[in-house]
């Protein structure tokens, strides 16, 4: 995915996951709500401060307006990503694979890769795949979570030739070449960028 500096109009105004527009189900510890309203990020050094832990896989439908294709990204998923010390390119990732869907039954699958000249500890090995990027937006710190700075993994619905989709699915991606990953992501946030 990539971001886009447009600004939607006042009707069009950017959204986060609350309990009177969704429906969610999946297998995942904690309580849902941690994952509502707008990212607690702690930024590179911490991670994100209010997560669902270990979430094997989550489906989500959006009971009001679905996402559709704007410019630029038109989703971006706040994970617990921080860096490790001492390693300029390192991150303690948490990769999942995200999906969505138009009617609940027919999925579409956001395009991955590696890059194999790349560790599995440096972020530049993964392409399209959320768990990546660090949480640095919170209501703490100003930062916002609709511009790059704030953080998360962006994706972009064209990517599927999809103007439209009313359910999103993130599953847990076992990686063989980084066992230090001994359990599933940690969610902190959605941001639903154009509807």
């Amino acid at each position: 995915g990539h971001w886009s500096l447009t600004v939607p109009s006042a009707s069009r105004q950017p959204r986060y996951l609350r309990s009177s527009n969704v429906t969610v189900e999946g297998e995942f510890q904690g309580a849902v709500e941690t994952i509502y309203g707008p990212p607690q990020g702690g930024g590179g050094a911490k991670g994100s401060l209010d997560v669902l832990e270990d979430v094997d896989t989550l489906t989500i439908e959006l009971d009001g307006e679905p996402i559709v294709d704007g410019p630029g990204a038109d989703i971006v998923v706040f994970e617990n990503v921080f860096s490790v010390s001492g390693q300029r390119w390192g991150r303690h990732v948490e990769p999942g694979r995200l999906s969505f869907s138009r009617n609940g039954d027919t999925w579409h699958t956001y395009p991955t890769s590696l890059n194999e000249m790349r560790s599995a500890r440096d972020f530049r090995h993964y392409t399209g795949f959320w768990g990546v990027t660090p949480t640095y937006a919170s209501s703490s710190n100003g930062i916002s979570p609709r511009e790059r700075a704030g953080g998360g993994d962006p994706f972009d619905l064209a990517r599927l030739d999809l103007k439209r989709a009313r359910y999103i699915r993130l599953e847990y991606w076992s990686y063989d070449e980084l066992p230090a990953i001994a359990s599933p992501p940690d969610l902190d946030a959605i941001l639903i960028r154009h509807d």
